[in-house]
């Protein structure tokens, strides 16, 4: 016992905070309070103070040296607005790339640079982090700590993690320790859900759920919707409490929720039979966690999943360039000044050929792309219409002629991950920065001139877009399109599990009567939610068209997507293929 405790205390993270006051303004900065996963966003909390009598502007940017080489993040800034006399608690999201730096963070006061950096312990994301743990409230009784502690020794001992998939295509093998960690209290949590996409699985204590901000509760959900596992330990029996539009059960059971579950864990189970349970549901919470574990190398994205069709160097057109360009710059234009005697023009004529030469190439190379950027996008959306949330997981790509001069901007309900790992030490890459102040603004090396770059995107947000759908005298179906798009290809699921099928186009709210759909042939372990979970979709294949929907759901195609933004602006064609799961409640009609 005393060495599970040992062990128990290794594992624990706390997030101490290094301090600097500067002048009337003190800047509080945490330590990673979680561990850096593949796919997961590192968290440092910031508390800053301000004393005097005037409102400031605090900027926060880390780390204070970028040692560059390879892919990696060269710096985060946030700026934040501090009044008289105030208090702001924020945080700082890293996305899951490497940091290569000092871990000092600089600080400028309205725009000053402050001479004292704040120290700072940072944890680096990306190719050499750890696949996704497991977040354990202080609150948690100590057995069931223990009990946790051993299932996941077990699970490590038994082979860990495994270090591949991918949802669009895989990577690597081997296997990984799975990190626990045990949180500060609750009150002090993220208030975003990209602050828990290092974990798998949250386990909190039944007191936690009165005890959490309602900010808490709301990145927790949205953690929960997009595929994360939280568990409520529980000393009580009969219904448990939780938050207003959380599931709820009585005893000890699970509850599905968006793409995720909660899971009840109650007084009610034997010793043995707890042991068990914490042993299967370590193993079902890392499965699910690690699904799509690593992100691709840029060449594993560009080739399953290429932005511009058939794109390659012109070297026909090029080479013929050329060959114009020697032919007049030597024989023609020396056979030129020798008849007419002005050989001393080859000093001036030479230069200027070789001027319009260059110019020639490139005015060649944007003839042949043109000056805009394109974009491909190919997704999955989860849209429950009983809850108006929508999750959305899917792949990005980008092409750009030119280098955008503004980056690539996202909501910070998005999770940007790009598809970029390290083969080598010595592998060739480019810096990224990114400025948090108004949502996540990718500023730099995101996106190069004539090289394609890939996102896996992950979003959660609220949405009032919907497929109405209305259950008619007979038992046929009518539905209106209000999701704000057509609809290609709608697949529909009665309440009663009878197939029905638009092979039309429906366009933005105009209503059509289904018709029947012959009986599935195929079943899906789980259904498609289960599906999106595991990460069981390819780029090539994410219309699910071999697998009907579930009792009370429906399967549409879209060519446009209103649940993820473009992400940068002047796109000359933007290549979209979204499929929407979506979950509905039915109306019943007095007509067709």
């Amino acid at each position: 016992m005393f060495l599970l405790l040992l062990l128990w205390s290794a594992a624990t993270v706390r997030a101490s905070a290094g301090t600097e006051r500067y002048g009337d303004v003190t800047v509080s900065i945490g330590d990673a309070d979680g561990p850096a996963s593949f796919r997961g966003y590192v968290r440092h909390a910031v508390t800053l103070r301000n004393d005097g009598g005037v409102a400031r502007r605090v900027t926060i940017r880390l780390p204070e040296h970028s040692y560059g080489g390879g892919d990696h993040l060269q710096s985060l800034s946030r700026t934040f607005s501090v009044e008289a006399g105030g208090t702001a608690n924020a945080e700082l999201l890293f996305p899951p790339l490497e940091v290569r730096g000092s871990g000092n963070a600089v600080v400028s006061i309205d725009g000053v640079r402050q001479r004292d950096a704040v120290p700072v312990s940072m944890r680096s994301g990306g190719h050499d982090a750890a696949p996704a743990g497991l977040l354990v409230s202080r609150t948690v009784d100590r057995e069931t700590r223990s009990r946790l502690e051993a299932a996941k020794d077990a699970h490590n001992t038994a082979g860990g993690s495994p270090s591949t998939g991918g949802g669009f295509g895989g990577f690597g093998g081997g296997t990984d320790d799975v990190p626990l960690v045990t949180a500060e209290p609750i009150e002090q949590w993220s208030r975003s859900w990209l602050g828990y996409t290092g974990f798998s699985a949250v386990v909190v204590g039944e007191n936690d759920l009165s005890r959490m901000p309602p900010s808490v509760a709301g990145g927790l959900r949205d953690w929960s919707l997009a595929g994360g596992q939280l568990v409520v330990v529980t000393d009580t029996e009969g219904e448990r409490p939780m938050p207003p539009g959380w599931p709820r059960a009585a005893g000890s059971g699970d509850a599905a929720i968006g793409l995720g579950k909660v899971s009840w864990w109650g007084p009610e189970a034997p010793e043995r039979e707890a042991d068990a349970a914490a042993e299967a549901w370590i193993k079902d919470a890392l499965a699910h966690g690690n699904a799509a574990l690593r992100p691709l190398t840029a060449e594993q994205a560009e080739r399953s999943f290429p932005v511009v069709e058939g794109l390659t160097t012109p070297v026909r057109g090029l080479v013929l360039l050329m060959l114009v360009f020697a032919v007049l710059i030597g024989p023609v234009n020396i056979g030129l000044l020798a008849y007419h005697k002005r050989r001393m023009w080859l000093l001036w004529t030479v230069p200027l050929g070789s001027a319009v030469f260059s110019v020639g190439v490139i005015a060649f190379a944007f003839l042949s792309e043109g000056v805009s950027p394109q974009a491909r996008t190919q997704a999955v959306t989860y849209l429950d219409q009983t809850t108006r949330e929508a999750v959305t997981i899917g792949m990005r790509g980008y092409y750009a002629p030119l280098t955008p001069g503004d980056g690539l901007r996202f909501p910070m309900s998005t999770r940007v991950v790009p598809q970029v790992v390290r083969q080598g030490w010595n592998d060739s890459g480019r810096g990224r920065s990114v400025d948090q102040t108004s949502g996540q603004h990718l500023t730099r090396g995101w996106v190069a001139a004539r090289v394609p770059a890939h996102l896996e995107l992950t979003d959660v947000s609220a949405s009032r877009l919907r497929l109405d759908v209305e259950e008619l005298p007979g038992g046929g179906i009518a539905v209106t399109n209000g999701l704000g798009v057509a609809v290609d290809n709608l697949r529909l699921a009665s309440p009663k599990g009878q197939q029905f099928q638009l092979t039309g186009t429906l366009a933005p709210g105009a209503v059509e009567t289904l018709a029947p759909a012959p009986a599935p042939s195929t079943h899906v372990a789980g259904g498609h939610v289960e599906m999106l979970r595991l990460r069981r979709w390819a780029a090539a294949d994410l219309t699910f068209d071999d697998h009907p929907p579930a009792a009370g759901t429906y399967v549409a195609n879209v060519a446009s997507t209103p649940f993820v933004e473009d992400g940068l602006d002047g796109l000359a064609e933007h290549r979209i293929d979204v499929t929407i799961l979506g979950r509905y409640a039915p109306a019943t009609g007095g007509g067709g």
